[in-house]
């Protein structure tokens, strides 16, 4: 039996401290947004979300977005990617356990040519960057290595990419773009515990 699940969402971010990540058109994606002050979550499929109105210190750095997705290995990889990339030294999250770092030639992801970069890390597993190979060195495409995911069902593969596609750099976004749900429809509040 092979399934297929696509998932599309908004990103956007004004730093220091303002992120949304919007889910659109899926019953099964992950919404997260942070006004500099609450986080509020959602995710339909576990039917988890609410507002956590003590997140971390810290503005975006502080947010401790890995958390939002248990027992979902494809949106805690999606989580972990997005986490590093609004963080303001994104290194030290985006490569934590490097053990080898391999360039593996070029690749077109939606019509634009990438460099391929292979990191291997020194536990178990890695993932594949493709990077623009113009001036402006955006991330196009991030696959994770999903071969030992999930662990309790060794007959399933998980194939997972996460591409990024429209990027528009430094954008006017209207304050209400990072709103918090009122309280009354956002549920009793998100749980890091």
């Amino acid at each position: 039996m092979k399934q297929k699940r696509d998932t599309k969402h908004q990103f956007f971010v004004r730093k220091p401290d303002k992120l949304a990540l919007i889910s659109v058109g899926s019953a099964v994606g992950l919404t997260v947004v942070y006004d500099g002050q609450e986080q509020y979550m959602e995710h339909p499929m576990t039917g988890e979300g609410g507002i956590d109105t003590s997140p971390d210190e810290g503005g975006l750095d502080g947010l401790g977005l890995s958390y939002l997705a248990p027992g979902m290995p494809q949106e805690s990889f999606a989580i972990s990617y997005i986490e590093a990339l609004v963080s303001s030294d994104p290194l030290p999250k985006l490569y934590p356990e490097t053990a080898s770092l391999t360039y593996d030639g070029t690749e077109k992801i939606d019509g634009v040519e990438c460099h391929k970069l292979k990191i291997t890390l020194s536990v178990k597993g890695g993932w594949t960057l493709f990077v623009d190979t113009s001036d402006t060195p955006l991330i196009r495409k991030i696959e994770p290595d999903t071969s030992d995911v999930p662990a309790n069902m060794p007959k399933m593969k998980v194939d997972l990419s996460i591409v990024f596609k429209d990027w528009k750099l430094n954008p006017e976004i209207p304050d209400d773009q990072f709103q918090i749900p009122p309280k009354d429809k956002a549920g009793n509040g998100a749980s890091r515990g």
